[in-house]
């Protein structure tokens, strides 16, 4: 999943001694928009839910998380993206994908949804 600005600054302030600031990743949210996204966008075009993170796991140089959309949240939505969040609200994206064109999920109370995200860190030389 493509990071976005504001995760990319805040770990450069995580890095400065002299900074307070700490963003920990921990809600997954999903919206109805599928446009294109790219690292200056700063939200989810059409947000819909923003769940907490239920399970984290650490890979070598893969996070991945992990959020549950039950059988009675988000209803009559179809899922067309899904963002990586700072905090409950949305106001803190650090992450945000579209699905591939012409793909959505239709979220009803008969359907549950598993939102994994994945973000890979990787050196320059290595992509």
């Amino acid at each position: 999943m493509p990071t976005v600005r504001t995760l990319h600054n805040s770990r450069q302030e995580n890095l400065n001694p002299t900074e307070e600031n700490q963003t920990t990743a921990t809600h997954i949210g999903i919206g109805s928009d599928g446009t294109a996204k790219s690292v200056t966008d700063d939200g989810l075009d059409s947000e819909t839910l923003i769940s907490p993170i239920a399970q984290s796991s650490r890979n070598g140089n893969s996070l991945t998380l992990r959020a549950f959309i039950d059988s009675t949240q988000g209803n009559g939505t179809d899922i067309r993206e899904v963002s990586l969040e700072g905090d409950g609200t949305g106001s803190t994206t650090l992450a945000v994908e579209a699905l591939p064109s012409g793909e959505q999920i239709g979220k009803d109370s008969s359907t549950t949804v598993t939102v994994d995200i994945t973000i890979t860190t990787e050196d320059e030389s290595e992509i």
